[in-house]
């Protein structure tokens, strides 16, 4: 079974008046063997993301970045999200008015030990060219998804998509493969303006595992042609 996007979304407005514990938006999940995807950003020079939840389960974090600037992004995953409509809620520590996330559901994914990869990568002195987020895939036919921030005018690059953009000037996005990928090392590519400055955290997603029942029948035949049990 081929991982494929089942849907993605974002919260509407990036600057959150009162310095709110908490954003919450929407998003919707069908298909089978899901798997579900948010990134969160925050500007801030620590770690202030405590938590996300979809349908009040809670989401397991996988990583977060914070080089400097002040800038945190971070990455969470649930495998098996409920299907419908359901509020992604991203928590924080109290004190901090920018803070932006999007996500996405994917089909067709393994439902135990995701991600299959991650990494990050940041830059201080981006060009043109942009920023390559590089891992190191396991798992043929996976998928790719990675959180930014980056620069103003960012565009994707070779074998990228950008699925969700920021807004209110945080420069935050999330963007994908569009497709899946063949093991080893794998790349999404952002393009943005000469000196600014990039970070992101990418991962890759396995596919489910199918032709099991396939695969064992071809064992116990081969065991038959050998004498085995005769």
């Amino acid at each position: 079974m081929a991982v494929a996007l089942d849907s993605s979304s974002k919260i509407g407005t990036a600057w959150q008046s009162g310095s709110p514990t908490s954003i919450t938006f929407s998003h919707t999940c069908t298909g089978s063997n899901l798997i579900l995807v948010v990134g969160a950003y925050t500007a801030t020079a620590t770690e202030y993301v405590t938590g996300i939840t979809y349908n009040g389960e809670a989401l397991t974090k996988i990583t977060h970045l914070n080089p400097g600037g002040g800038d945190d992004t971070v990455m969470y995953y649930k495998i098996g999200p409920a299907t419908g409509a359901n509020n992604i809620v991203v928590s924080q520590v109290l004190g901090n008015n920018f803070i932006w996330a999007a996500g996405e559901s994917l089909t067709g994914a393994k439902q135990s030990a995701q991600p299959d990869s991650f990494a990050t990568n940041s830059t201080f002195a981006g060009t043109s060219a942009g920023l390559t987020y590089t891992t190191t895939v396991v798992a043929d036919n996976s998928w790719l998804s990675l959180i930014t921030r980056g620069s103003a005018n960012a565009s994707a690059g070779a074998g990228t998509v950008l699925r969700q953009d920021g807004t209110n000037g945080t420069n935050a996005r999330f963007w994908d493969s569009n497709a899946t990928v063949a093991s080893g090392s794998r790349s999404l590519v952002t393009n943005g303006d000469a000196g600014a400055y990039n970070s992101g955290i990418i991962i890759s997603i396995a596919p489910a595992v199918s032709g099991g029942i396939v695969s064992t029948a071809k064992k116990f035949t081969g065991m038959a042609l050998l004498g085995v049990g005769a």
